[in-house]
């Protein structure tokens, strides 16, 4: 197992969604000079040290130290996390789960970040409380509305709230899996039998999870063409796209599959 980085200091500025520039902008630093601090380079000052720590809004002890570093074994969701990479944390199914957040950029703020472990099995040192962790929901599914949703949940918690709602973009598919596979909490999901042109039940029926499973109508949609009224009577149908001189705009195939 490779050892632990020296500090913190990067896992935290990620986490807060802090770049490098910033970061050392905020705290008088060039960002040569914070990159050797978080590469473990360089040691900073006292002054320098609590700067930072007030930067990303927390204790020196929390950069600096092992004091009160929870670290926990999880299992990887999506495929390995890789090393020293950036992770949600949820506990589903009476195990930890570790979301890789690589794909998410700085969109949402990491638990904590992999220090060891197997790809399948990694090690995770936290960088919240895992009490906290502990009450995460996981969100997935391509409908951008489940964002709206985890961002309007997150904003109505109170200062006591443990936990935050995190939403994954995943497409039906995807989310259906990480439900099956207990790695989510709620899947969105908008799937039709080829079949019986049933939407989502028959998908649902067809997982291999025993657990009990609530299906529940987020929204409804219709689908349609959108025109100018400039081009009400000349388009009445897919038809008549084909004529010359019509722009059409579309979903990209395969955006909501």
């Amino acid at each position: 197992m490779p050892p632990p980085p020296p500090n913190r200091v990067r896992a935290l500025r990620e986490a807060r969604g802090l770049t490098q520039l910033a970061l050392a902008e905020a705290v008088g630093l060039t960002r040569q000079s914070l990159g050797a601090i978080e590469a473990g380079r360089s040691s900073p000052s006292v002054h320098v040290a609590l700067r930072i720590a007030a930067a990303v809004g927390c204790r020196v002890e929390d950069l600096f130290g092992d004091e009160g570093v929870e670290r926990v074994s999880a299992v990887a969701a999506d495929g390995p996390a890789g090393p020293s990479g950036r992770v949600a944390l949820a506990h589903i199914r009476g195990r930890w789960v570790a979301l890789p957040l690589g794909g998410q950029g700085l969109r949402l703020a990491a638990d904590g970040f992999v220090t060891g472990g197997t790809a399948a099995r990694p090690q995770v040192e936290s960088l919240r409380p895992l009490a906290e962790a502990c009450d995460n929901v996981v969100v997935t599914g391509c409908a951008p509305a489940l964002g709206l949703l985890a961002d309007r949940l997150n904003a109505r918690a109170t200062p006591s709230s443990a936990g935050r709602f995190l939403w994954l973009s995943r497409s039906s598919a995807a989310a259906l899996g990480a439900l099956d596979r207990g790695e989510a909490h709620l899947a969105g999901v908008h799937l039709v039998d080829p079949d019986t042109g049933e939407a989502n039940t028959a998908d649902v029926r067809r997982l291999r999870s025993a657990e009990a499973l609530v299906l529940v109508t987020l929204a409804r949609w219709e689908v349609g063409l959108v025109v100018r009224p400039a081009d009400a009577e000349r388009v009445r149908g897919v038809a008549d796209l084909g004529r010359r001189g019509l722009r059409v705009v579309g979903r990209e195939e395969g955006a909501g599959a």
